[in-house]
């Protein structure tokens, strides 16, 4: 993963409505594919990004602590395209059971940013 493979969030954590920009070296397919998940708190996260049916895409986010303390545990989210700006997005909702998460960050151990 190069470091134009981000996707950044416009907050300290990810819910729906919240707001972000990508920043890749091209689209994402249907495999996923790693990206460092970036916060407004200066926190970073691994994540994985793959495209889904019209223009929403699947985030999945390792687990993480923001910079106030708190601990986010791995989560799995649709994410829907703006309109006019295919490098904008909101996040629409959750995404399924973020148990693939956990098992898929055990399997990277050591991985960190």
């Amino acid at each position: 993963m190069s470091d134009a493979e981000r996707v950044i969030i416009e907050n300290s954590h990810i819910y729906p409505g919240a707001n972000g920009v990508y920043h890749l070296a091209a689209a994402p397919g249907t495999a996923p594919r790693d990206v460092r998940v970036e916060f407004n708190d200066g926190v970073a996260a691994a994540g994985r990004l793959s495209a889904l049916p019209g223009p929403r895409r699947r985030l999945e986010v390792d687990g993480y602590t923001t910079a106030r303390g708190a601990h986010i545990p791995p989560k799995v989210w649709i994410l829907q395209n703006v309109a006019d700006d295919d490098s904008r997005f909101r996040v629409r909702e959750h995404g399924e059971s973020a148990q693939i998460v956990r098992a898929s960050s055990r399997r990277r151990m050591g991985r960190s940013f």
